[in-house]
């Protein structure tokens, strides 16, 4: 029987299948919410890709994706869109992607520039696609993600994977070695306890 037939599906996963393009039955599955292609050779996700309104989670990594639907950002419905480890350029991604907000974009084919706001988060890079014009300087991002010693914590450092220095009560984190984020969380550390009340030191 056809996949079309299969209205109710929820989910359907056709990882590791060497699909070359998505089958165009797959797009009359209007309930479906988990779409696992991931590992096949697509080359895109055609236009017809957005008609899956009840998408949730897409994982679409390891394949040969160098093209997405110019209206990707209606499916703002989607709480992961896998995309890594793929073929996609900058100018490849439409801005409307900048309208989801969980997009997992490592391993494609990027520019150093790119890679760089991309190493410091799809929040920071979405910026850059909503507005590919717009003038995004390292020292202005780095700006805007200062945040106080005594909120962040080491998860958070690491999550950022940036290091700084803390200076005037302020961690400011910048694109650097990941290397050194336990410094940085050791370096709060130390200048909250300094401001305490004596505590001893952890």
């Amino acid at each position: 029987p056809s996949i079309a037939t299969l209205t109710a599906l929820r989910s359907l996963a056709v990882d590791a299948c060497a699909l070359r393009d998505l089958p165009a039955a797959l797009f009359t599955l209007t309930r479906l919410a988990f779409l696992d292609v991931s590992h096949n050779e697509l080359d895109e996700l055609q236009p017809a890709f957005t008609s899956l309104r009840a998408l949730r989670c897409v994982h679409a990594h390891c394949n040969r994706i160098a093209s997405l639907p110019e209206h990707i950002g209606v499916m703002t419905h989607i709480t992961e869109l896998r995309l890594d480890h793929n073929l996609l350029t900058l100018d490849a991604l439409p801005r409307s992607l900048a309208r989801i907000d969980n997009v997992h974009l490592d391993g494609n084919t990027f520019d150093d520039a790119t890679q760089s706001l991309l190493d410091l988060g799809w929040h920071v890079l979405r910026r850059r696609v909503a507005e590919p014009h717009a003038v995004l300087d390292e020292q202005a991002l780095t700006h805007s993600m200062e945040v106080s010693p005594a909120a962040i914590t080491l998860g958070e450092c690491i999550g950022r994977g940036a290091f700084g220095a803390v200076h005037a009560g302020v961690l400011r984190v910048h694109h650097q070695l990941s290397a050194h984020v336990l410094a940085a969380a050791t370096a709060v550390a130390v200048a909250d306890d300094d401001d305490g009340d004596g505590d001893d030191a952890r």
